[in-house]
């Protein structure tokens, strides 16, 4: 659901425009969806962190089991 969708369908939302000007509530509503946008690249730049993190962890592990199972054939 979109921002405005969202605030369409919001009586509280509805209250407030009543008493403020539109120029303010479009505004409120540009601060909203870049505060969101922010949110969510940030967001998306710890997932990656993360995931970075994970494989990284994966291949030492991979590498520390191929050397035991390596020591233990020989």
């Amino acid at each position: 659901m979109s921002l405005s969708q969202l605030s369409h369908n919001n009586t509280t939302f509805h209250l407030l425009r009543e008493h403020l000007n539109d120029n303010t509530m479009e505004d409120l509503s540009i601060a909203n969806s870049l505060s969101f946008a922010t949110s969510q690249r940030s967001h998306a730049l710890d997932i990656t962190g993360l995931e970075m993190h994970s494989r990284n962890i994966f291949d030492r592990v991979a590498l520390a089991v191929a050397g035991i199972q390596e020591a233990l054939d020989a």
